[in-house]
């Protein structure tokens, strides 16, 4: 039970938000948009959005970088 982040592995559990996700892998930019699965979740959603196992994930920073 995985999921891509940036093309790197990361063990994926049922309870795992993007909030947590990112403070895990200690993610520190500021990161303004996630997409999931090729679908964009904005930053004030990264609390509530559970990451279905599988998932790819791309990482945008509010920059746009």
């Amino acid at each position: 039970m995985m999921i891509t982040v940036e093309g790197a592995n990361y063990p994926w559990r049922p309870d795992l938000s993007l909030k947590q996700m990112l403070t895990d892998l200690k993610i520190i930019a500021p990161v303004g948009l996630i997409y999931v699965n090729g679908r964009g979740i904005a930053r004030k959603d990264f609390e509530n959005h559970i990451i279905p196992d599988g998932a790819v994930i791309k990482l945008m920073s509010i920059a746009g970088g």
